[in-house]
């Protein structure tokens, strides 16, 4: 238990330490000025005390504010005026560097705990998770990726824990968790559909049960998603429509085999100033674990699989393939990158003692 205690704590330690360089050294990524111009003007708001005007913040609204209402609170109040009320899709604004530091940092720190949760169901998949570079680059700059992740982390780490203990408290804390992730952004809802076809389909769940489940999830989205609060009905229906319409823009670019390439071809958008070709071979060994893992969960009836799939389908099929999308899956994908490590292991250990056995009977 303490060597185990050991390895998780050197694994959390080296991928913060990772995260944190990657934050330091690197220049302003493409969206940040996207998120951290309405993070802007929710600390306005604050500082002024009008809450009632935090729903009515226009910047970004295509996307949850939950993460950009956090950003606002650790931005340099000398800094504000620094950072852009508003921003062009194909321009990077230049931003305050302490503002952005300070927004990058909670992107580690969440980071860096979706790593402590990987490494508490597999040590191994924590490995795998500390060196993917779409999690090293995606909780290393101010994007709204890193919290969701983490949520959907503790949603599968109490979904496993209510399978082992069969206690209902883990099933309402794993809802409470997916609830809190699509409150961060919409795409991390696929998590918690595959969660609910698992558990019907493996775990024998009552349908009435998983029925509470979602509508707890609903609950704490809505609790926690303010821009809905005037006009839930009208606010969705922008949402919705403005991701489907941006959508439909992006089909010519379009490709079923986008994702494999975004996962096996890092240096296609980390920032220059971390590109190395070292990069290439991580990812594209992580994948091959990731696909042999894959093929082994499902035959163990594993969530992780199910999530895997699920959410590699979805992202081959919608038009919308942004690399960060790729967050979605990474908690399976880890997890099943370690499913096959071990299996291969097994495997080869295999291999190697059946020949001495068989020495040993021949000579007795």
């Amino acid at each position: 238990m303490r060597s185990r205690i050991l390895f998780i704590a050197a694994v959390v330690f080296f991928g913060v330490g990772l995260r944190l360089y990657t934050a330091d050294v690197s220049g302003v990524d493409w969206d940040e000025d996207d998120y951290l111009s309405p993070a802007r003007a929710f600390r306005e708001l604050i500082d002024k005390g009008d809450f009632a005007e935090i729903p009515n913040v226009e910047q970004n609204r295509e996307h949850p504010p939950l993460v950009k209402l956090l950003y606002s609170v650790t931005l340099d109040e000398e800094e504000l005026e620094e950072i852009p009320l508003v921003t062009y899709r194909s321009r990077k604004s230049p931003l305050p560097p302490d503002s952005l530091r300070n927004s990058r940092w909670q992107s580690v720190t969440f980071g860096g705990l979706s790593l402590l949760v990987v490494s508490l169901m597999n040590p191994i998949a924590g490995v795998a998770l500390a060196v993917t570079p779409i999690h090293i680059h995606f909780t290393s700059v101010a994007y709204l990726e890193a919290l969701p992740v983490l949520c959907t982390a503790l949603m599968a780490y109490f979904y496993l824990k209510s399978q082992f203990h069969h206690k209902r408290r883990y099933l309402v804390l794993s809802a409470v968790f997916f609830g809190l992730a699509v409150a961060c952004k919409y795409p991390y809802a696929w998590s918690g559909g595959a969660l609910v076809l698992h558990a019907l389909v493996y775990r024998h769940a009552k349908f009435q049960e998983m029925i509470v489940w979602g509508l707890l999830a609903i609950v704490i989205f809505f609790i926690f998603n303010p821009y809905l609060w005037p006009n839930p009905p009208e606010r969705l229906h922008y949402q919705f429509t403005y991701h489907e319409d941006y959508a439909e823009n992006q089909i010519e670019t379009h490709s079923y085999t986008n994702p494999f390439e975004q996962l096996t071809r890092p240096n296609n958008y980390l920032l220059k100033e971390i590109r190395h070709p070292l990069w290439r071979g991580v990812a594209i060994m992580i994948f091959f674990f990731a696909a042999v893992g894959a093929i082994v969960s499902l035959r163990q009836k594993s969530y992780f699989g199910w999530w895997l799939v699920i959410g590699l389908v979805f992202l081959m099929v919608w038009p919308t393939q942004w690399i960060q999308h790729k967050m979605t899956i990474m908690i399976p994908y880890s997890m099943c990158a370690a499913a096959g490590f071990q299996w291969i292991y097994a495997q080869v250990r295999n291999f190697q003692t059946k020949p001495s056995l068989a020495s040993f009977r021949r000579n007795p």
